[in-house]
């Protein structure tokens, strides 16, 4: 319900005309009927003399009906949680999987090459271009990287 409705049905309920009302709270009756139909919002004091006069909080007046804040969170984690639960997984956690992997791989060959520097020197020279092995292997793993990153990113300027 928005605020124009709450407004509305309020006066109703106390059986006012928008011209008492708005007498009430020292405005004019085109105010109240702005204030109903949602064109404009009443300032923060007159806000605070609603509240008063109807004996309602500021939240009540401001905030959305808890009613429709429920279905709202309830619609999103019975259409996103059975998502991730099935498999259909969002590219952002894609994104983050290949970067965890890419770092790991990192990592891996960082102490590889520090531990068993023969290990490296064997898949050095099983490679056919000139860089050594251990190069090439940093070199696929920092694309992984960069390809997850790329996908976060893209994914959620998306989503913004």
């Amino acid at each position: 319900m928005t605020l124009g409705e709450k407004i509305y049905t309020l006066r109703k309920q106390n059986g006012l005309s928008q011209e008492q009302l708005a007498e009430a709270l020292n405005v004019s009756r085109q105010s109240i009927s702005k204030w109903e139909g949602n064109v404009t919002y009443p300032e923060p004091d007159k806000l605070i003399a609603l509240s008063e006069y109807f004996q309602v909080s500021l939240d009540y007046l401001m905030k959305t009906d808890c009613e429709n804040e429920k279905v709202t969170i309830r619609e999103t984690i019975d259409t996103e949680i059975p998502a991730v639960a099935s498999g259909k997984s969002s590219p952002i956690l894609a994104g983050l999987t290949i970067c965890l992997a890419a770092v790991i791989g990192l990592i891996f060959m960082g102490i590889l090459n520090i531990l068993t520097p023969e290990t490296a020197e064997m898949v050095g020279a099983s490679s056919m271009i000139k860089l050594n092995g251990i190069a090439l292997m940093v070199l696929f793993f920092l694309g992984l990287l960069i390809l997850g990153v790329a996908l976060i990113i893209r994914n959620v300027r998306h989503k913004s």
